[in-house]
C-alpha cells in the first residue's frame, strides 16, 4: 500500500504547466502491462501503430541512420 504524499497533485499540477501543443498527456491505467505495451499504447493514443513505426526500423538501422 502506497502512503499518500500527493503524488496525483504533483503530477496533476506539472501536466497542467505543459504546453498542450508541444505534449500530449497519456493515462496508463494497468501497471503491469509491460514495455511493449506501454509503448503499443502510447503509439496508439498518437494514431500510429507500433508495427508501422517498427517496419522501417531495420531499414534505418542499415543505412546508418539509427538514433
Amino acid at each position: 500500500m502506497t502512503c499518500p504524499v500527493g503524488k496525483t497533485v504533483a503530477i496533476r499540477a506539472a501536466a497542467t504547466a505543459l504546453d498542450p501543443a508541444r505534449h500530449v498527456i497519456i493515462y496508463l491505467a494497468n501497471p503491469t502491462i509491460g514495455v511493449r505495451g506501454m509503448l503499443t499504447h502510447i503509439v496508439a493514443t498518437l494514431g500510429q501503430s507500433l508495427r508501422s513505426l517498427m517496419s522501417g526500423v531495420g531499414a534505418s538501422d542499415a543505412q546508418g541512420g539509427g538514433v
